[in-house]
């Protein structure tokens, strides 16, 4: 049954999810003065009247059985610490976007049901003693965007319970005014031993101590992101030694090689737009566990060796946006498990020959957006898991025969993006020495694997070294595959008729014919069954 609730303008409350005797609904209440109420005749909610922004006690007299409640955007500023006293059966209590500017002492002291408290974005300076006591299931705290500056070790005892079995308390601090006072004290989070997710963007803090982290030895997930300048010092993170995510961006971080001494559990690593010129020598070499390092939007201009000593797990590595001007051979030195290399956004230059010799395992590679201007000749030869290479946006003019031959091929496909550069032919993709691995296209052929290469058709230029295309259209093997629109701009490039060239009967004599006039010194046409040229269009490299 849908019924009709007027709501009084000094308040807007919504109150959902009624707990019945036998079974529970969901009420959706907008905060308009004409409110929408999803209810059976037996569960109808009458108006709820605040006065005067205080939350009284009287309130809920007769709604002793909530579970839910949600009161969000009204002018509420004040609580008595008795409000919620006889709501027993309370989960979840949501009292986000108000006025409210204090918690008082034991406000919500032994709710043994209660999970989630939300008390973000208001104007929140003080929390009283006690406020949070005795909630042996409460497994998320919401006070970020508050004015909080002071805590005391008092406000959050007996927050979670190991008896419960409650292992992930999740507390949302961030947006407010904590300064390194209460983070250089230990008595700041004593009372949370079981403490998983602690999220502290967007506060004051400058400094940490060995303190400030003492007794949270839950710990998994750290957020300090924005606290702008941020010092550490040496073992501020040794508590933590379960610690699997830790973020730093926009702190302007000073790294040393203790910095991050302790974290043996750390997985996720956030380092982007700290403004870093210099990594010191093994600075992660603690971090034994890590798989995910981000250094995106930094300053660095290079890599020494040895910087990611240790950190022979990382998975990913993000360099983006940096002012790299060149890859080392010992840049990347123990990166055995490496999968994923973003080198994008640089002003690289150069790539030294071996510089990608201990990365098998890589299976994509960024460098697009840099000044390249030229590949090496075994540019990813030792990358024998490569999938995917990013070349896009430089100033690539030609790629040697062998760029993109690999000794020894463990994957069924390559995908090469080369667009945005200025490539004019593309003799390296079928080149005329019989060798082995000669060329991409024997490589490819050799390994069973398949060739996917972006590139603009319209850049060609008619020379010599037009013989790839004959080549090109004759393999009877040939694994790569063609976009029929960037096909036509091709052979349109070279001033050959698509439409005659598929109706012609004799293929091999129209398409032969054009060919042999435009570079002669190829000689005469190549020789097999002329059905071989039918198939033409599902055998050629990708160009879009």
């Amino acid at each position: 049954m849908i019924i009709y609730c007027a709501v009084l303008p000094i308040t807007k409350l919504v109150v959902f999810s009624f707990f019945g005797s036998t079974h529970s609904s969901s009420y959706k209440m907008c905060t308009s003065c004409f409110t929408w109420v999803e209810c059976k005749e037996s569960e109808k909610i009458k108006n709820i009247t605040v006065h005067n922004g205080l939350i009284e006690a009287s309130i809920f007299e007769d709604y002793k059985h909530l579970y839910n409640i949600l009161i969000r955007h009204t002018n509420i500023s004040s609580m008595k610490s008795d409000a919620f006293r006889q709501l027993g059966r309370l989960k979840c209590l949501d009292l986000g976007f108000n006025q409210i500017t204090m918690i008082p002492a034991e406000t919500f002291t032994n709710f043994q049901y209660l999970r989630k408290i939300i008390l973000q974005n208001n104007k929140i300076q003080m929390i009283g003693e006690g406020a949070f006591a005795y909630l042996p299931a409460l497994s998320q705290l919401e006070l970020r965007f508050n004015r909080l500056k002071e805590l005391s070790e008092k406000s959050f005892f007996g927050v979670g319970s190991l008896t419960q079995g409650i292992w992930s308390l999740k507390l949302h601090l961030s947006g407010n005014m904590i300064g390194s006072r209460i983070m250089g004290s230990s008595a700041t989070f004593r009372t949370l031993p079981y403490l998983s997710d602690l999220k502290l963007r967007n506060n004051c803090i400058q400094t940490l101590t060995k303190l400030s982290f003492q007794n949270l030895t839950w710990l998994i997930k750290l957020d300090l992101s924005h606290n702008n300048p941020l010092h550490v010092e040496k073992g501020s993170f040794i508590p933590l030694g379960r610690l699997t995510f830790l973020h730093l961006t926009n702190t302007s971080i000073k790294l040393h090689k203790e910095i991050f001494f302790g974290l043996k559990s750390l997985r996720h690593l956030q380092l982007s737009k700290n403004n870093i010129h210099y990594i010191d020598n093994a600075t992660f070499k603690h971090l034994s566990s890590l798989r995910h390092l981000y250094l995106t939007d930094n300053a660095l201009k290079d890599v020494n060796t040895n910087v990611f000593f240790g950190a022979h797990s990382a998975f990913l590595i993000s360099l983006i946006s940096n002012k790299l001007t060149r890859i080392s051979k010992e840049m990347l030195t123990g990166l055995t498990d490496l999968v994923i290399l973003y080198l994008n956004r640089n002003n690289i230059q150069t790539v030294e020959i071996g510089s990608f010799i201990h990365l098998l395992r890589l299976k994509e590679l960024y460098l697009d957006e840099n000044k390249l201007t030229c590949l090496n000749k075994y540019f990813i030869t030792d990358m024998v898991s490569l999938k995917f290479l990013n070349l896009a946006y430089n100033s690539l003019h030609t790629i040697p025969d062998s760029a993109f031959v690999r000794k020894l091929v463990l994957t069924t496909f390559l995908i090469i993006d080369l667009r945005g550069n200025n490539i004019t032919e593309l003799s390296w993709l079928i080149h005329t020495n019989t060798s082995a691995n000669s060329s991409i296209f024997e490589n490819a052929k050799q390994s069973g694997s398949a060739i996917n290469i972006h590139i603009e058709p319209d850049k060609f230029v008619c020379s010599r070294h037009l013989c790839w295309v004959k080549q090109w259209f004759w393999h009877e093997s040939m694994p790569f595959t063609v976009s029929d629109h960037a096909f036509r701009l091709m052979l349109k490039r070279y001033h050959i008729d698509y439409f005659n060239l598929l109706n012609s009967r004799n293929l091999k004599t129209k398409c032969f014919q054009r060919l042999a006039q435009i570079c002669p010194s190829e000689g005469g046409l190549p020789t097999g069954p002329s059905s071989q040229l039918v198939c033409f269009q599902n055998k050629v490299a990708l160009f879009s």
